[in-house]
């Protein structure tokens, strides 16, 4: 509990230094009074609390925690103590006279988990000057159908496996919303460096294009070395162009999985880059199938399953009852102002109201066996899946990471290439196809190399969620 109270005060710290301007609701969701003017700076791990506080899709998910919660404690009122009251008043008569009465009790009602339910019930009664007192009690116990512990508390039990289920499923919405938002953020960070690529290579171009033209009108170029500076200068320009609009849509897109205002001005701090985990697919496999939310939650499936079929069997049951009754009667007649009755009667006797056949029970019995039967495939299907997901994230790690080396290589190569086609060009050895070509090659690499390693961190963090290790540490 201390470290949860702990997390929850860092985080909110974290909110009101990344997002002075807004503040928390009761419902924990951050609603802005107003946009800052100037632009709030967000890191990886700020941005990451924020979506797990804020984003509204955890919201909704918790507000499904609380009403399983709600429908836990319904469950278990079955069992308090309820008191019935009882009242009423009217007027009957003859042809020839009427009279008033009312009538006031209450019955005090209890069931117990074992299925027998009792009750006491009080009761005055008033008719026309007369008057009298009586008292029921009543005690029913279940003697086939509807005996034991397990069967009683049948609504409970199902109560808080919902319970459960729906806190797994807001782990795996936390979990869902964190992966996105990391995405979201990473994406950003590519496309604001891309952003600054294209414009120093267009800056680079534009010098090419102004020495072609010098050279041109002295006689030293061709116009195609003009052409070629300015169409690969357009090609920078439509690039950079490009980069600024998705730049500008993915966040967006972050700002509302972290619900921040549109319009709020956000600057990224560029992550540390991760080192990439030095684990086998086996190892991986064997942490996600000791800890994926997905098993687990299959695993509560079957257990839930066996439980309802264990239920549905005890149902098929005759229905047999042990009713025992008492009910004592006392009234008083005012025109002699004597006791007419003070009589006392005891009942104990067997009840049932049985189908013979029963059929309706007996297929609910056989539907369960089979749902128990899917609940088991279910858990295998999942365990293959998992290890298939996990797999490919570690395959996907090793190939990013020979692509990240491929790339650093055709960067060094490209350089290579600028350097000599620059020496050429500027001995007038050749034109500047070379050297452009050079260029925009080096461009190439460059953007790949970017989407390599976003690609890298990004997936490191998937490996993380496809172990179900993601918030662990959270």
């Amino acid at each position: 509990m201390f470290r949860r109270i702990m997390t929850f005060i860092g985080t909110c710290s974290v909110i009101a230094f990344a997002c002075p301007a807004a503040t928390m609701t009761a419902t924990g969701v951050i609603a802005s009074t107003q946009v800052s003017h100037t632009a709030i700076s967000l890191t990886l791990d700020q941005a990451v609390k924020l979506a797990l506080l804020a984003n509204r899709g955890i919201v909704m998910s918790k507000y499904g925690v609380e009403n399983q919660r709600f429908s836990l404690e319904a469950a278990k009122s079955e069992f308090d103590i309820k008191i019935l009251p009882l009242a009423g008043a009217g007027v009957q008569g003859t042809n020839t006279d009427s009279y008033g009465n009312f009538a006031l009790g209450a019955t005090v009602q209890k069931k117990f988990d074992w299925g027998a339910t009792g009750s006491v019930g009080p009761n005055v009664l008033w008719s026309g000057g007369d008057y009298g007192t009586g008292l029921n009690v009543a005690l029913k116990q279940p003697l086939l159908k509807g005996l034991g512990k397990d069967i009683n508390e049948d609504r409970i039990k199902s109560s808080l496996y919902a319970l459960d289920a729906s806190g797994r499923a807001l782990t795996q919405t936390e979990i869902t919303t964190v992966l996105d938002a990391i995405a979201l953020f990473h994406e950003a960070i590519r496309q604001e460096s891309l952003i600054r690529m294209y414009g120093e290579t267009g800056q680079r171009l534009q010098a090419y294009a102004e020495v072609a033209r010098a050279k041109e009108r002295v006689g030293l170029a061709t116009p195609m070395d003009t052409y070629r500076a300015e169409i690969r200068l357009k090609d920078a320009e439509t690039l950079r162009t490009q980069a600024v609009e998705a730049y500008q849509d993915v966040k967006d897109r972050l700002k509302s999985t972290l619900s921040i205002p549109l319009q709020q001005e956000v600057e990224l701090v560029a992550p540390v880059p991760i080192e990439k985990p030095v684990i086998t697919s086996e190892e991986a496999v064997r942490i996600a199938l000791a800890g994926r939310l997905e098993l687990l939650q299959a695993e509560a499936d079957i257990r839930e399953a066996e439980r309802k079929a264990s239920i549905l069997k005890h149902n098929v049951l005759p229905e047999l009852n042990l009713v025992f009754d008492y009910t004592n009667t006392w009234a008083m007649n005012n025109a002699n102002h004597g006791r007419i009755n003070d009589t006392g009667f005891w009942g104990l006797r067997l009840e049932s109201t049985t189908d013979l056949f029963r059929t309706a029970e007996k297929i609910a019995y056989e539907q369960g066996l089979l749902s128990l039967q899917s609940a088991r495939i279910t858990l295998e299907n999942k365990k293959d899946e998992i290890r298939r997901q996990v797999r490919i994230q570690v395959t996907a790690l090793k190939e990013l990471q020979e692509r990240i080396t491929l790339r650093k290589e055709q960067i060094s190569q490209a350089e290579g290439k600028l350097a000599l086609a620059q020496v050429k060009f500027s001995h007038g050895f050749t034109d500047n196809f070379d050297l452009i070509e050079a260029e925009t090659e080096r461009q190439s690499a460059k953007g790949n190399l970017l989407s390599a390693e976003t690609d890298m961190n990004v997936g490191i963090f998937r490996l993380q969620a496809a172990m179900g290790i993601l918030l662990k540490g959270n």
